[in-house]
């Protein structure tokens, strides 16, 4: 998340077009690799769960991961061409946001001793 957090911000400072084209092109499978791995976090982090818990939990989770790409179709308008500023700023954000929440998961889980594996499941 961080490295699509960086092409991001590096699409933003380039205008270039063919630099641009192939930051996009980085961004965009730095970007589609996150979510994934977004997935697999969330059901690890909650595995100690009842099943119907873990479901919303991971649920919400990816819709959180592609909360940048929902918005898109708004914070792209013709008028911000080609800087796209706005969008790709969203995207941003969301992106590098990715890197402080997912660890954040972990606290509540280390303060009780799961993560050192003193949970349910040991």
């Amino acid at each position: 998340m961080a490295y699509a957090t960086v092409m991001t911000i590096a699409v933003c400072a380039l205008y270039g077009t063919v630099e641009r084209y192939i930051l996009l092109v980085l961004m965009g499978t730095a970007v589609c690799s996150t979510i994934p791995v977004g997935a697999s976090f969330a059901a690890t982090t909650f595995r100690d769960m009842p099943p119907e818990a873990r479901t919303v939990a991971v649920a919400v989770t990816g819709v959180g991961t592609q909360l940048g790409n929902f918005y898109g179709a708004y914070l792209f308008p013709a008028e911000a061409a080609p800087k796209h500023l706005v969008g790709f700023g969203v995207i941003a954000g969301t992106q590098g946001g990715g890197p402080i929440s997912f660890p954040s998961c972990l606290l509540p889980a280390a303060s009780s001793g799961e993560a050192r594996g003193h949970g349910k499941g040991t």
